[in-house]
């Protein structure tokens, strides 16, 4: 899939544009969400010895969020790289050069679109608020006081 590709995909699927935000870098194009802006993709150039390939040929990459054991996976893989420019634990970068089909690139725009989706993440703020233990750390210093009488969290 080519960047063009993934332009029209999410344009199709996401009514999503892609934007040029940074002034003197008109290659590299941000996808966002619609509602919130946040970004659930990054389309850039990169020289190839920033993935680690002893070349200085460009490359379009495609940078998306994923969950971590899925990244771990991903990079054993011809064309997967952690991400470049982005937390290398929670982000990827794939190269558009169709090493990857067209089916499984749709697949992870999809994925990297839920994980950046607003409504989960205040779901788990939410929980995170009341003290809820599925939501990992409780960041309440009286749970005791806040939870009593509520009922229990459930994810």
């Amino acid at each position: 899939m080519t960047r063009e590709g993934v332009f029209s995909y999410v344009k199709k699927t996401y009514r999503t544009e892609p934007d040029y935000p940074f002034r003197e870098d008109f290659s590299s194009a941000v996808l966002r969400h619609k509602d919130t802006g946040k970004w659930f993709a990054l389309i850039m150039h990169v020289t190839a010895d920033k993935l680690g390939y002893e070349s200085a040929e460009i490359l379009d990459i495609l940078t998306m969020k994923s969950e971590p054991v899925l990244i771990d996976s991903l990079v054993l893989r011809t064309g997967f790289h952690r991400a470049y420019h982005m937390n290398k634990t929670k982000w990827f970068s794939v190269e558009l050069n169709d090493t990857v089909s067209e089916k499984e690139l749709r697949s992870l725009i999809d994925l990297s679109y839920e994980l950046t989706d607003k409504k989960k993440g205040s779901r788990m703020m939410n929980h995170k608020r009341t003290g809820c233990k599925a939501a990992g750390k409780n960041t309440l210093k009286n749970k005791k006081d806040k939870t009593e009488g509520k009922e229990p969290c459930v994810l």
